[in-house]
Order: C-alpha cells, then sequence, then structure tokens
C-alpha cells in the first residue's frame, strides 16, 4: 500500500473518532434512542493474545475486555431485556415509550461465548439469547469461512513466495481477485470470504481443498463451538437459545423440504437438550427471501432476527424480520464508538466520517 492511500486511511479513520467522541459527549444519542429497542448482534469474544486473533474475520469478534466496558455502558444506559421478556413486552403492550432497551445475541455458539462472555453476563446480571446451528453443537467442525480465513493468513505468514504466488493462481482460476492491493493477510482474507458467500458450498469447498492440497496447510481440528453440557450450564445460568437452523446452511440455497427440516429439527433438538428456549429464529448469514420468511412463520416460530441494520419499536413492522445492530471491535473498541454504532441517527452522516 502506498504513503498516500495510507495517509487517506488514518485521515478516516481519525475523522470517524473525532465524530463519535464529538456525538458521545453530546447526549444527542440518549435522546435519539428513546423509545427504541436495540437488538445487538455479536459472535465471538476473545481475549487479547488469543491466537485466533491472527485469522478471524475482523467482523466476527470482540475484545474481552471491550466486551466488559460495553455490558458497563449498557447497564447503565439502557434497559437490558431477554428475548423473553421483550416478546412479553410486544404481547402485552407494555412498552414504555421514554426507555432505551437493549436485547443481547450472539450467533452460532462459539465455544469462547462459554469461556470468556458468558463469565462476564453473568458477573452484570445482563440476560443474552445464543443461536445455535444444532447439528454443528459438541462437533470439531469448523465453519468454512473460518477454515478459509485460516488457511489464508497462514499461507500469506508462513510459505514462500513461489508456493503464494500458486495461491494466488489458484484464486483467479476460481473466479477471484489477486491478493494486490490489501495491506495484510486478513485483509485480503475478508476479501476472498466476501467474494465467496454467493457460491455453492461444493464451489467453495472445491477452492478451500485446492488451497490446502497447494499449501499442505492443515486446519486445526479442536472443537471451537460449544457442547450441549456447557449449553446447558450456560442455560441454568440465564443464558436463552435460539435456532439458527440444523446445518448453518443458507437456506435459499436449499428446497422447501430441506428449509422445513431445518426449521423443525433444530427447535426439536433444542426442546430435547433440556435448555432455557426462546422460540425466535435467526437466518443463517442473515440470508432470506419471502418464501422462507413464510416457512418460519409457518413453523411456529413467534420471531426471527435478521442481520439489517436497524431498531425496532412498540409494534415491529414485521416480527420474523426484526433488525440488529453488528457489533464488533473495529467500530467498538471504546465508549465513543461503541455509541456512535449503536445511534447513528443518520447514516449520511456515519458515511461521511
Amino acid at each position: 500500500m502506498g504513503a498516500v492511500e495510507t495517509m487517506r486511511r488514518a485521515a478516516k479513520q481519525w475523522g470517524r473518532q473525532a465524530a463519535a467522541w464529538g456525538y458521545s459527549v453530546s447526549g444527542e444519542y440518549s435522546r435519539f434512542l428513546r423509545g427504541k429497542l436495540s437488538i445487538l448482534m455479536y459472535h465471538r469474544v476473545l481475549p487479547a493474545g488469543h491466537p485466533d486473533l491472527a485469522w478471524v474475520q475482523p467482523g466476527m469478534y470482540v475484545q474481552q475486555d471491550s466486551f466488559e466496558r460495553q455490558l458497563r455502558l449498557l447497564k447503565r444506559e439502557f434497559e437490558v431485556v431477554s428475548f423473553a421478556d421483550l416478546l412479553t413486552l410486544w404481547n402485552e403492550g407494555q412498552w414504555e415509550p421514554r426507555a432505551r432497551y437493549c436485547t443481547i445475541t450472539f450467533d452460532d455458539g462459539w465455544l469462547d461465548n462459554f469461556q470468556y462472555a458468558w463469565p462476564l453476563l453473568r458477573h452484570y446480571s445482563v440476560p443474552a439469547t445464543i443461536f445455535l446451528p444444532t447439528s454443528w453443537i459438541g462437533s470439531n467442525r469448523w465453519f468454512w469461512p473460518d477454515r478459509m480465513g485460516f488457511l489464508l493468513c497462514r499461507a500469506y505468514s508462513s510459505q514462500g513466495d513461489l508456493k503464494w504466488q500458486e495461491v494466488g493462481a489458484l484464486l483467479r482460476r476460481a473466479g477471484l481477485d489477486g491478493e494486490t492491493g490489501f495491506s495484510s493477510a486478513k485483509e485480503f482474507a475478508e476479501h476472498v470470504i466476501m467474494a465467496l458467500k454467493d457460491r455453492s458450498l461444493s464451489e467453495v469447498q472445491a477452492v478451500i481443498e485446492a488451497i490446502q492440497e497447494a499449501t499442505e496447510i492443515v486446519v486445526p481440528s479442536e472443537r471451537v463451538l460449544i457442547n450441549w453440557a456447557e449449553a446447558r450450564e450456560m442455560s441454568r445460568g440465564g443464558i436463552a437459545f435460539g435456532s439458527h437452523a440444523c446445518t448453518h446452511t443458507l437456506l435459499p440455497q436449499l428446497t422447501a423440504e430441506e428449509c422445513a427440516g431445518e426449521l423443525r429439527e433444530s427447535a426439536r433438538n433444542l426442546a430435547e437438550q433440556g435448555l432455557n428456549t426462546v422460540n425466535v429464529f435467526c437466518y443463517p448469514n442473515g440470508s432470506y427471501n419471502e418464501a422462507i420468511v413464510r416457512q418460519v412463520l409457518q413453523a411456529g416460530y413467534q420471531a426471527a432476527v435478521t442481520t439489517k441494520f436497524g431498531y425496532e419499536g412498540a409494534s415491529p413492522d414485521n416480527r420474523h424480520l426484526l433488525h440488529r445492530i453488528g457489533i464488533h471491535e473495529d467500530v467498538s473498541a471504546d465508549d465513543a464508538r461503541f455509541i456512535w454504532q449503536l445511534a447513528r441517527p443518520d447514516r449520511r452522516v456515519a458515511h461521511w466520517a
């Protein structure tokens, strides 16, 4: 990356930070959020120095100390409600128009949710809901974006120029850009992962296998998701669990019958494990269409969450297309940036900043 581009990025980062700080001290965010519900979307919580930080996607984690600061702020500024209590507020019309509501959710059921997030949630008495892909729980399988991120970051940092050129050629043959113009292996890996998200799973697996063969890098086999015993322990401590389908497959890629099976079996799996459950669905990767939304409703789910940014209120337009606010380290490393992410009254201003 050239010096001009580096300076340009630094200037943008400074501008965003200055805007966030000014907004946080103004108090305007507090007024803006009155009467609104912010459903927060987390994935992973990792301590500083954790080895996964070398390859995990930037949008997939917050650091443990950042998460603790966020919980303190949420306890101070919001009425943090469980998803079950949220449904009661809607069903019984108990919405307080001047309250600032917040509900915390986690996607996927990462092992670090048990190791690092849950102790903090328990310490601060903050409820949360974790959406589980039930067929994956307790297994040592990795989601394909994590396998790809691990492979590319490890190859970038450990392979010689000849091997890396081979990886670049392989990706180009798969219709993906080369690695020029990226400042780090993680940035390049993120680019490749996003480009592959619309591909079929078989295409993605073929690319991953080709990279593994070319680099001779082995993806670790240790478990990265919670198991059912850990889920039950969290459940006894006030954590609720909802469905994230069975296999985390993007539902639009399935037939109607396969989709119905994912919806039905994941709910059954949760019930069989004796967990504290909430009858809410989370679309894998936020992917859905009108037919799938109808299927979720017909399957008996009271609500469903998307990955689309936005707020809800006393009467959501569609309880099966609830908006959420993604929280990750890049946008929440301090209170000012966390507040900016939570309370952007005009997204054009956020884009400009």
